[in-house]
């Protein structure tokens, strides 16, 4: 039977490189999600509009999926 400070220590080491993936996880989210809302902002609003539902306003045909 291992000894208990010796799991403590153990679990500690593993819970805390847990956490460094955690973070570094919300690091490349945040990222991720900051260059989306640029690209969003940089999108002029029919443009916009467009890329949300291409069948919808003046959307250049073969733009998406056509419901039937």
């Amino acid at each position: 039977m291992p000894h208990s400070a010796d799991l403590a220590n153990r679990s500690f080491a593993e819970l805390d490189s847990a956490w460094d993936n955690a973070i570094l996880c919300e690091i490349a989210m945040g990222q991720t999600m900051s260059r989306l809302t640029v690209r969003i902002g940089q999108l002029r609003k029919s443009e916009f509009f467009n890329y949300q539902n291409p069948n919808i306003g003046g959307g250049r045909s073969g733009d998406g999926a056509t419901l039937h």
